[in-house]
């Protein structure tokens, strides 16, 4: 057995930290900590001495990831310190939060020379699938070698990620260069159409089917309207009905638009990305799948609920009447101005489609003159000479089944 001093051992492990920032609604990324021969992830490395007569081995000291996670190990030294050449076996064992595997670290066997070989093998795996909105998947596959002085090398697996998300797809009100007043969604549902009285032309009382859809939270304004005009997609409301469009004096821009007929309604909404309603799904986004009577609920016309016969004398900012609005939260579906719909004129809902009049569009929810009966929503108006009573709101989405 010989006797010398032989030299110390020293070894550097690599300290790689990789990381993905995902944009919302989900992020996702996978770190893996610094790694120290004889030590435990993220700790310090043990410290190696040889004398003449005793070999001395201590364990690292733990540690944690980078992002915080606690981490476990056990750095201790196996077995009793060995002279004269004996073996020393020192491995810690790590378990992390992050189910990371860590096989700790193995010194050489047999003896410890100088210029002696140290191997580290350090994997790190992470797979990792996120389940949200968004699908994310993350593999490790990076490897380092690094030779340190002496002899030593270690090699260590360190995370790449590569992720791959799906994203979620629009809602029911949401989709792309939508324009005009804010959409308020209408839940999927059975509807109660009509009173089942002649005198409304609401009869009999049918009971359609709707899918999800959205409608127009307000009428559209004034100013909403002009950026059309001035995009040269709309014509300018009508301007040839002496006393009345264009009118005495001139809208403000928050109030609904006035002197609009059928097809600038319809312009508008195709341009807006939207589409005019048919007179069912008004209908059903104002009574809602109990069938209230008005949009609010039960209560008869009355003031702070709508704009209605000829109490104001004109017409009033979109959204004045809080208490007048739908659970759902859609204002001035009773007064404030008339409202077209895509559907032709049928006298009553027995008709088949081919039976109406094409020439002919139906209005709903009576304006700032009309009496308790034309602001019922479920009475239906053949009477369409458009004037400064007449404006619209847009629908989207799929709506009424078919």
């Amino acid at each position: 057995m010989a006797y010398g001093l032989v030299g110390a051992l020293a070894l550097v492990a690599c300290n790689q930290l990789f990381s993905i920032e995902e944009p919302p609604p989900s992020e996702s990324g996978n770190t893996v900590g610094p790694t120290t021969l004889g030590g435990a992830n993220g700790g310090s490395g043990g410290n190696a001495s040889i004398t003449q007569t005793e070999t001395t081995d201590n364990g690292g000291s733990g540690g944690s990831d980078p992002d915080g996670t606690p981490t476990s190990s056990s750095g201790g030294s196996e077995g009793n310190n060995t002279s004269d050449g004996g073996m020393s076996n020192t491995g810690g064992d790590t378990s992390t939060e992050s189910m990371s595997s860590t096989r700790g670290a193995n010194s050489t066997g047999g003896e410890t020379s100088t210029g002696g070989t140290s191997t580290t093998d350090t994997t790190s795996t992470t797979d990792t699938t996120s389940t949200t909105d968004t699908t994310s998947t993350t593999d490790t596959t990076s490897t380092t070698d690094t030779t340190s002085m002496g002899g030593a090398s270690s090699d260590t697996t360190t995370a790449v990620t590569v992720t791959t998300g799906v994203v979620d797809p629009p809602g029911p009100c949401e989709g792309e260069d939508l324009r005009g007043p804010k959409l308020i969604e209408i839940p999927a549902g059975t509807g109660i159409i009509g009173t089942g009285l002649e005198e409304d032309n609401a009869w009999p009382v049918i009971n359609p089917d709707f899918d999800v859809f959205c409608i127009d939270e307000t009428e559209v304004t004034v100013d909403q309207y002009q950026a059309c005009v001035n995009a040269d997609a709309c014509e300018a409301p009508i301007d040839d009905i002496p006393g009345q469009c264009p009118e005495d004096s001139v809208r403000p821009g928050n109030h609904p638009v006035g002197c609009i007929d059928w097809e600038r309604a319809h312009a508008y909404c195709a341009w807006a990305g939207k589409r005019l309603p048919n007179e069912k799904e008004w209908e059903y986004a104002a009574r809602g799948e109990e069938g209230r009577p008005y949009p609010w609920g039960d209560d008869v016309p009355a003031e702070g609920l709508l704009n209605w016969d000829d109490i104001v004398g004109s017409t009033t900012p979109v959204k004045s009447y809080e208490d007048g609005a739908t659970p759902e939260g859609v204002y001035d579906m009773a007064g404030n101005v008339w409202e077209w719909t895509e559907s032709t004129w049928c006298s009553d809902y027995s008709e088949a489609p081919e039976e109406c009049d094409s020439s002919v569009h139906v209005p709903r929810g009576g304006s700032f003159v009309s009496i308790d009966q034309f602001v019922n929503p479920a009475y239906r108006d053949g009477d369409n000479t458009p004037d400064e009573r007449f404006g619209f709101r847009c629908a989207f989405g799929d709506g009424e089944v078919e």
